[in-house]
């Protein structure tokens, strides 16, 4: 199959486009915006915006490949739900670059 140059800047074009907030793919219905403070294998330690450390459970979503690279120090959102204990669990990670600089997205 050959492509033209012109479709391979169509569907450049195309997949440069973003999405708007209400059509960006959902993971959980809650998300959660930190720091990374600590890596582990199945957990995820963040700093929240009013200073507190959360532990989070991240095994699904490392087991789905929904986590990329995770760096302590960077900010990141984490969408997942809460167990019955109220505790979190992550089916998938994304980077918030916003969040290091000083720009906390509302948690929700």
């Amino acid at each position: 199959m050959r492509l033209s140059i012109a479709s391979v800047f169509a569907a450049a074009a195309i997949g440069a486009v973003t999405l708007p907030l209400a059509a960006a793919p959902q993971f959980g219905p809650h998300v959660i915006y930190g720091i990374v403070r600590q890596v582990g294998p199945a957990t995820l330690v963040v700093q929240r915006q009013n200073g507190k450390l959360e532990s989070v459970d991240i095994a699904a979503a490392r087991a789905n490949g929904r986590t990329g690279v995770l760096y302590v120090g960077r900010g990141v959102a984490l969408y997942g739900d809460f167990d019955r204990a109220h505790h979190y669990h992550v089916n998938a990670i994304n980077s918030a670059y916003g969040v290091r600089d000083g720009v906390w997205p509302q948690s929700r």
